[in-house]
């Protein structure tokens, strides 16, 4: 379903408080339940860090969107936050684009502004999608300004996932300077590991 994620608690399970619930429970509530679940807000993200945008088009396939939320307006102004992705289903449409990640921020779902939606509302949306969805995503990426100031080689580590593009193509060229052959960064792929 995409709601939920490990951690989370049970307020209610069909309007009846979950405190005295077993784990075993939930089998006498039929074919359809309702859950009222409790989670940590995510973080709001950091004062003054450098943000990107980017819009993605998902093609919905047989395991769905796959992405589990967390934030969204709320009616108590303190636990207002973006609405964002907490974690990318493996397999899912958005995992098998990959530049969605953990810590993103929605912005728009098909066109329609997130600011004004509870997060069950967004999810909703969400699921409702059959085919084509359309995300404008915001993301952090990492301050190098000083490092640019540098002249001469600098050298990024870079963590990446065994099995995840680092986003970045390659071109051969030919230094003057030096007579030998090398390659310089054609383009970065928008949100990728390397573009973060």
């Amino acid at each position: 379903s995409d709601c939920f994620l490990p951690y989370d608690h049970i307020l209610s399970i069909n309007f009846s408080s979950g405190s005295g619930e077993t784990s075993n429970s939930g089998k006498q509530f039929g074919s359809k339940i309702q859950m009222e679940i409790g989670y940590e807000l995510p973080a709001l993200p950091p004062v003054g860090c450098i943000v990107k945008h980017m819009v993605i088009n998902l093609k919905i396939g047989s395991e769905g969107v796959g992405l589990v939320i967390r934030g969204g307006w709320n009616k108590t102004p303190v636990l207002i936050r973006p609405l964002t992705v907490m974690h990318v289903r493996q397999n899912s449409a958005a995992d098998c684009d990959g530049r969605i990640k953990p810590g993103d921020r929605i912005l728009t779902i098909n066109s329609i502004h997130t600011g004004q939606l509870t997060c069950e509302e967004a999810v909703k949306l969400i699921q409702s999608v059959r085919n084509h969805l359309t995300l404008t995503i915001e993301y952090n990426v990492a301050n190098f300004e000083e490092d640019r100031r540098i002249s001469g080689a600098v050298v990024v580590e870079i963590e990446k996932p065994a099995n995840e593009d680092l986003g970045i193509s390659l071109a051969p060229c030919h230094e003057v300077k030096t007579g030998q052959n090398a390659f310089f960064i054609d383009s970065i792929r928008q949100g990728s590991i390397a573009d973060r």
